[in-house]
């Protein structure tokens, strides 16, 4: 049975099914993908090659041991080799991260670290260092009643006027269960899809919400977290506030050649033409509701898109 998706900006048609994507119908998909045999070497030369690992301009190859191999080409085809005893979630996790970043390098698209809310007539940006509370922010913004865009990835691409937009990945929020428990929501109070087998770190669905259409960032918030006594945040700009944006970008280490370097630079320049970054420093403790309170703060009042 194939399947038929929209998500990453991508039309996909699949062989195995994704919860986390979105229906669609379509008579051309972008991406395929198909369960069968990866090819046991690349067809052109490795720019990188390591025992589970090779990638160059066109072809991409992972494999995860006792999991799956993966090979993706061009950014339209992918197989999936699977390990028949390997949780199907195991399996989509690769593929939704590591492997679809490589993808979307193959198609001239960058994917970016943050999650982000719809606000007003373009996105304010949340990134950050892992731990600093990206997601609860953006789930406690939902409670208050913000539109949730994406979570935990955005799509680079740029438009017919070579202004840069961006795309939602897919819909599904990832929750810690102290996360949950301190945001105290009906939102979140299911705790049914198990983001990783042996994680008690929960998936919350907005399928309903899903937005395919393309949007211009706005305001760009990094979270860090300091040894502050109370919540700080300054405006960057220049050299420093490029520094910050570009240490947000997602699995760096795929961006292999030059030139999809230079297209990574020239995008976030771009962006940073239009876009003001704030750096939020939050202390090691920190109360979800006054970080929120203080980010919500930013948005309407300090800096408003």
């Amino acid at each position: 049975m194939s399947y038929q998706y929209s998500s990453f900006g991508l039309l996909i048609q699949s062989d195995l099914e994704f919860p986390e994507f979105v229906d669609c119908h379509f008579e051309y998909p972008d991406l395929i993908i198909s369960i069968g045999k990866v090819p046991s070497k690349l067809k052109f030369s490795p720019l990188i090659e390591e025992p589970h690992e090779c990638i160059n301009d066109r072809e991409y190859y992972l494999e995860v041991e006792n999991v799956a191999k993966y090979y993706a080409f061009d950014g339209r085809e992918l197989i999936v080799e699977y390990n028949s005893e390997a949780d199907k979630r195991t399996i989509r996790i690769y593929l939704l991260a590591t492997v679809m970043a490589a993808i979307l390098h193959q198609r001239n698209s960058i994917p970016l670290h943050a999650s982000s809310i719809k606000w007003k007539d373009g996105l304010v940006v949340i990134s950050g260092e892992s731990g600093a509370g990206k997601s609860t922010t953006v789930s406690g913004l939902l409670k208050s009643g913000y539109s949730i865009f994406s979570d935990d990835v955005l799509v680079l691409k740029q438009d017919e006027d070579q202004e840069v937009a961006a795309l939602a990945s897919y819909p599904l929020i990832k929750l810690w269960d102290d996360a949950i428990q301190k945001l105290q929501s009906e939102l979140f109070e299911s705790r049914d899809f198990v983001v990783k087998p042996g994680y008690e770190k929960f998936g919350f669905f907005f399928h309903e919400h899903f937005d395919v259409n393309p949007y211009y960032i706005k305001l760009i918030l990094v979270l860090k977290i300091k040894e502050v006594n109370h919540i700080e945040y300054k405006e960057l700009q220049g050299g420093e506030a490029f520094k910050e944006f570009m240490a947000q970008s997602y699995r760096p280490n795929l961006l292999h050649s030059n030139a999809l370097r230079a297209l990574n630079y020239a995008m976030l320049v771009s962006i940073l033409k239009n876009a003001k970054l704030v750096v939020v420093h939050r202390p090691p403790v920190c109360n979800p509701e006054e970080l929120l309170s203080h980010i919500e703060t930013i948005i309407q009042h300090e800096y408003p898109v």
